[in-house]
């Protein structure tokens, strides 16, 4: 008789006929287990993969910057990560939730304060990285007045006189 292989949620379940058993052993899921039938086999695998999804996300606190015309850090709470789409992309995506008290524009349209965003916007809340936000907000602060004062002289400055065209005739 030909060997039984079935796959079920894609792990191969095997019919030993010798020893009247269904049998797993999958290295990519790290599944091992031996059942009376068929349908015991398939609990298992259910259950197998069902525990290794409950492994739990520690949240942690970030900075997450805003740099699109809005030069923000704003201090988010990262509540999970979203696997890469493809092997193509670099980085993955993790969603984040702002406090209330804070500000941010690519908020105003999210749902709840919730949004996904890439890796690589988001900074470790560290003593090191906190100080040198704070110098970071400090010269945004000093650019901000910067191009003020340059925009007021600007309207000081006399244009050349736009000479006059002549009439076509």
């Amino acid at each position: 008789m030909a060997d039984i292989k079935v796959k079920h949620l894609g792990v191969e379940i095997f019919y030993d006929e010798s020893r009247n058993r269904w049998s797993v052993d999958d290295e990519e899921t790290g599944i091992t287990l031996n059942r009376v039938s068929l349908d015991e086999a398939r609990k298992g695998i259910d259950a197998a993969l069902r525990n290794k999804k409950k492994k739990t996300f520690k949240r942690f606190e970030a900075w997450y910057f805003e740099g699109y015309g809005h030069i923000n850090w704003v201090k988010v709470t990262v509540t999970s990560y979203v696997e890469r789409n493809s092997s193509y992309d670099l980085l993955c995506e993790a969603w984040i939730t702002l406090p209330k008290s804070a500000e941010l524009s690519a908020f105003r349209n999210s749902r709840k304060g919730r949004m996904k965003v890439s890796v690589s916007e988001l900074y470790k809340v560290t003593k090191t990285n906190d100080s040198h936000i704070v110098k970071m907000l400090d010269i945004t602060k000093q650019v901000a007045k910067l191009e003020k004062d340059r925009t007021k002289i600007m309207e000081k400055l006399t244009p050349i006189p736009i000479p006059a065209m002549p009439e076509d005739k």
